[in-house]
């Protein structure tokens, strides 16, 4: 969620030279993030289903 969260408002404020990355608290590499995370951040227009999402 913090990933998400971070590459949303560094897109918002149009900061591109940034990478952003997180292995969360209990990520596995290459696979989706936990179902309520999306479903949480979905709903303020955030998309964290794919894994390894570039900032955008």
């Amino acid at each position: 969620m913090a990933e998400g969260l971070l590459k949303h408002q560094l897109t918002q404020l149009t900061k591109t030279s940034y990478f952003v990355t997180s292995a969360g608290l209990n990520a596995l590499v290459g696979h989706k993030a936990d179902e309520k995370a999306c479903h949480v951040l979905m709903q303020k227009g955030i998309d964290i289903s794919s894994p390894g999402l570039p900032t955008q």
